[in-house]
């Protein structure tokens, strides 16, 4: 600009002035100078036209220039009338933005990179989703604190610093009026100019409502595909095999073997072997009873016929109308040879609904005594026959199998507390083992523990025996409704394992960091601790004493791993199952010790990654979320323990309906071909999962 105004000068002021006296001068020469001189004439006269031409294009210099002036001056005007408009524009996005973020039901939020997450800035949804009056309030509480488990803000952390983002996650908060609630939250990291993480953005979704909608439709589904499937099987499924009887066997004797066999009818038949009536308890005490009979008398005299009998592939549905139809206490099937087969009892089909899980779980809550929970007990292994006949997943069993053990457990505790009085402290009634992992199956006994408030010397004898009192009332409870005590005394009414939280944290200690056969063992049962009952805060805080011991010990990891090695799969280098490893079961193998290297494959890799979830497949989901495996692993894992568990299930269900204690033994004889290649092929996995632990934590097989 400071060029332009001197050019401007200099053709405004020197150039006109210049070129006026020049054309003076040489006016004044041509007077003084004859004219008769040629050259000369010639000279004056071109330097008089390029006076007139240098004159001329001034001239037009300084209209051009007075023109620029014009246009700079234009342009100055219309820039500030443009940056104005797009100050306005911007203030008008700016505010329909905010009134946007204002209105969303979804929080929109932003947190600083500290250690807790300080609040930045964060829409009126976030407060409320959280449970705050108003964003000023929400500001004043870190976002760390709002966790209903403490890792879970540390693996929230960890996963953006690794990945840079997190995507519906879905994760269990606590509101701030002390409410839990359920949320799926987005986040992303925002980086400086130096590439240092300066904030985190996202959003943040109420989905309480939508979770508990689908466990309700998830319970809906696994009671129709009960009581429909249930309906449509063929009815030999729910059979029993028949208890025979000679036409010629007293009565006494006829009533010695039903008593011995605990059956309730009996299938009359000829020398040679034909089937001539059925004789029950009712025509014993009725006939028999009532008209005072020899004990001698032949059992054909009492019998009722003829039988009734449908085809044992009739459907249940069908046989339960013939049965309310025709007033049949006892229906029998027939096999394609003619031949009978089968009994089963009307009472059975008619009240089949008892067996469904929504009425179960609602009896166990209404329960006011222990023989009503042990009632609703027996009844369990009916429920969990119909669920596998009618091919529900394993992990809806087990997980139907803890539910009603966890509310029976619950209202044993609650009956004992209502005879003993309110605690003295708080506490937590925890469950280790298989139901700490919410993976029980029929054949189980008691693993639990009490954990309470470290208390002074003076209030410690009091309080001891006031737990351990507790723990005695619900072990033998439990086991009076059909949870049999431990054999090992891993249980609450054990003084070593009801202890305040100090002695409980001495223990971890201990396990983790002296290696011992012992110690090894305690660790695959009590690190798989879940709260049933009490103040989840003393249990969450023995977590986070765990984690913080097994970061300073990493020899742990791979003497843990070492011990989880030494166990082999049941299946040889020919792929041949290998049996014997019981002597009273010499030509089985043993299923539960098979899904052991599973379940310490979950374990030992969440500890390592501080997963506070127990349950053995949504350990290695969590693992598969977090990148510690890869999602093959994580399918061919998950395929094989459920097949493995729907196996041990099955044979469990068979054995009961044989009248044996069920257990987990299975013969590789006793199943099809296709269930054995799948069997092997499942059992071939197990190696490669032993091998995944001694690469990964650089151990020898």
């Amino acid at each position: 600009m400071k060029q332009r105004t001197g050019k401007s000068f200099f053709l405004r002021i020197i150039s006109p002035t210049l070129l006026t006296i020049l054309l003076f001068i040489i006016s004044m020469f041509l007077i003084t100078i004859p004219l008769s001189n040629t050259v000369i004439k010639i000279f004056c006269f071109i330097t008089i036209l390029i006076a007139l031409i240098l004159f001329y294009f001034t001239q037009k210099s300084l209209k051009i220039e007075k023109k620029c002036g014009q246009t700079e001056k234009d342009l100055k005007e219309s820039k500030k009338i443009y940056w104005a408009l797009m100050e306005k524009k911007l203030g008008v996005s700016q505010q329909r933005y905010q009134s946007l973020a204002d209105n969303l039901h979804i929080g929109v939020f932003s947190i600083d990179a500290s250690k807790n997450g300080n609040f930045i800035e964060a829409n009126p949804a976030t407060a409320e989703i959280l449970g705050y009056k108003n964003r000023e309030q929400l500001f004043q509480t870190p976002f760390s604190q709002l966790f209903s488990k403490t890792d879970d803000w540390e693996n929230l952390k960890s996963q953006l610093k690794q990945e840079g983002f997190v995507k519906k996650k879905i994760l269990p908060l606590e509101k701030h009026d002390g409410s839990n609630t359920v949320i799926s939250i987005s986040m992303r990291e925002t980086l400086n100019n130096d590439g240092v993480i300066k904030e985190f953005e996202g959003i943040i979704e109420n989905i309480t409502e939508r979770v508990k909608n689908e466990q309700e439709r998830e319970n809906l589904i696994v009671e129709l595909q009960t009581s429909l499937l249930f309906i449509n099987q063929p009815v030999k499924k729910f059979t029993t095999p028949p208890l025979f009887c000679s036409m010629n066997c007293s009565i006494l004797k006829a009533a010695r073997i039903m008593k011995k066999h605990r059956r309730s009818v009996l299938l009359i038949q000829t020398e040679t072997g034909d089937d001539l009536g059925i004789v029950t308890d009712y025509d014993i005490s009725h006939r028999y009873v009532a008209e005072n009979m020899a004990p001698e008398t032949p059992i054909h005299q009492i019998m009722s016929s003829p039988i009734v009998s449908v085809p044992d592939d009739a459907l249940v549905y069908e046989v339960t109308l013939l049965a309310q139809e025709e007033f049949i206490g006892h229906l029998f099937t027939k096999g394609d040879d003619g031949r009978i087969n089968g009994i089963i009892d009307n009472r059975d089909l008619v009240h089949f609904h008892q067996y469904s899980s929504s009425l179960l779980i609602r009896e166990v809550h209404e329960a006011e005594s222990v023989e009503t929970l042990a009632k609703a007990h027996e009844r369990l292994p009916r429920l969990i026959k119909t669920l596998i006949n009618c091919g529900a997943k394993p992990e809806n069993i087990t997980k139907l199998i803890s539910k009603i053990s966890d509310l029976i457990s619950e209202k044993i505790i609650t009956f004992a507390i209502e005879e003993l009085g309110p605690p003295p402290v708080d506490f937590a009634f925890i469950v280790l083992g298989s139901e700490g992992r919410s993976e029980q199956t029929l054949v189980t006994d008691q693993d639990n523990a009490i954990i309470y408030e470290d208390i002074k010397e003076a209030e410690k004898e009091e309080t001891e025996a006031y737990f351990l009192s507790l723990g005695e009332k619900v072990c033998k409870n439990l086991n009076q409704a059909g949870y049999r005590l431990c054999t090992g005394e891993i249980m609450a009414m054990n003084p070593k394992w009801c202890q305040p939280v100090s002695s409980w944290e001495n223990y971890f200690h201990c396990w983790i960091t002296e290696t011992t056969e012992q110690n090894l063992l305690n660790v695959r049962i009590f690190f798989d601790f879940r709260n049933l009952f009490g103040t989840r805060k003393l249990t969450e805080e023995l977590r986070q004493y765990i984690a913080s011991i097994l970061q300073k010990n990493q020899l742990f990891f791979i003497t843990f791993a070492q011990e989880a090695l030494h166990y082999k799969p049941p299946i040889n280098f020919f792929g041949k199952i290998v049996v014997g490893s019981s002597d009273e079961n010499p030509e089985a193998f043993n299923i539960k010790s098979a899904m052991k290297l599973l379940s310490n494959f979950a374990r030992i890799y969440s500890l390592e990654y501080n997963i506070s979830e127990t349950n053995t497949l949504v350990r290695i989901k969590k693992l598969y979320e977090l990148g510690a495996i890869k999602e093959s692993t994580y399918k061919e894992t998950t395929e094989v323990y459920n097949y493995l568990m729907q196996s041990r299930l099955k044979h469990q269900i068979i054995m009961m309906d044989s009248n044996l204690p069920p257990n987990n033994f299975i013969d590789p004889k006793t199943i099809t071909d296709i269930e054995l290649a799948m069997l092997k092929r499942a059992l071939s996995h197990l190696a490669e999962i032993q091998a995944k632990i001694s690469s990964h934590f650089k151990v020898k097989v």
